[in-house]
């Protein structure tokens, strides 16, 4: 195969497994993300497919007479083979299918309470946020509208192409960074999580924002704003792999007011926390009686400023080895229970 010496068959039909696997409904994102990002020739093979996939249904007439071959046959149950008629069917179609490409805006959407990834050609990865409408202006996927809602930006470097995005008035220039903008009524927020962006309006200079800068512009009032992103909201929790997932990492560099603090290895100070409130319930709110929220206020403070002034620590009553009896003797009884 020479169409690209790069793009092997193998990868290809990763692809389009992936391609058809994202459409049900347990689609395993996470699954895919992990896949995209581990080459970079992932995302390449993968808009390839999609790209064929989309002008295949919109184009089947023109595909016909550019491939001098009567249509694929459909069988039941054969997506992947209706759609490519295999791999290097796959390839001469992505090759041939730029004279085609529709003029048109392509406009991506979501709903309340749903999210998109979109995986463009030029190497941009884009999540739309729930209500949210992001346009391909004629084709060009290097210029873009974010036409409402709110949109996090993952673009590939490349000196030789920049991408534009034009929001209210406004446009944010990129050759490779990660930043998210939001739409709030007349008001336009970029955030930069890395690299550097420019934002500008017509008639007015770019300005420059680097990794770390928030700018709030509105248009209705023909001003800009920058400042640092201060992470004003903490956020408690145990170092365990969840913050890790691609998925979350994406939404923490969206949201980079958020910090986290984590709890020490091997120790969980949630759960004394949460043993606390545990004593608190037992030992004071569960014996008492309050006609307002006034008065179980006032109690809930008179006892954290006196519950600790005789403290009783624990004592252990059992030796290990005691413990370790109880552990092998519960261990037997379920293990014997045959259920």
């Amino acid at each position: 195969m020479t169409a690209r010496s790069d793009m092997d068959e193998r990868l290809l039909e990763e692809a389009m497994a992936w391609h058809v696997a994202l459409e049900s409904d347990d689609a395993d994102w996470d699954g895919y993300t992990l896949w995209l990002e581990a080459d970079p020739r992932h995302r390449e093979a993968f808009d390839v497919v999609a790209l064929t996939d989309r002008l295949v249904g919109e184009h089947r007439d023109d595909l016909r007479l550019l491939t001098a071959a009567p249509p694929p046959q459909v069988r039941r149950g054969g997506r992947r083979q209706m759609l490519f008629g295999g791999v290097a069917a796959a390839l001469a179609l992505a090759i041939g299918i730029p004279a085609l490409m529709p003029k048109g805006d392509t406009v991506y959407a979501t709903g309340a309470g749903e999210t998109r990834r979109i995986a463009l050609r030029n190497g941009a990865a884009i999540d739309l946020a729930p209500a949210s409408r992001l346009v391909v202006k004629e084709g060009d996927e290097n210029d873009l509208e974010l036409a409402g809602g709110e949109a996090y930006f993952d673009v590939r470097h490349d000196p030789a192409r920049a991408l534009t995005i034009h929001a209210q008035g406004y446009a944010v220039s990129d050759i490779g960074t990660r930043f998210a903008m939001n739409l709030a009524g007349p008001a336009l927020l970029v955030s930069v999580a890395e690299g550097h962006v420019a934002v500008g309006s017509e008639g007015n200079s770019p300005t420059n924002l680097a990794a770390g800068q928030k700018l709030v512009a509105r248009g209705d009032e023909g001003t800009m704003r920058i400042s640092r992103i201060a992470a004003n909201d903490d956020l408690v929790l145990d170092n365990s792999s969840t913050h890790k997932t691609p998925a979350v990492k994406k939404w923490l560099l969206a949201h980079p007011r958020f910090e986290l603090h984590f709890t020490p290895t091997s120790s969980s100070w949630m759960n004394l926390v949460e043993r606390w409130f545990s004593e608190l319930t037992n030992k004071k709110l569960r014996r008492g009686a309050h006609r307002s929220v006034r008065a179980l206020n006032a109690d809930i403070r008179a006892w954290i400023k006196t519950w600790n002034d005789d403290p009783k620590p624990y004592v252990w009553t059992k030796t290990a080895d005691q413990s370790l009896e109880s552990i092998a003797a519960y261990c037997t009884r379920i293990n014997e229970s045959r259920h």
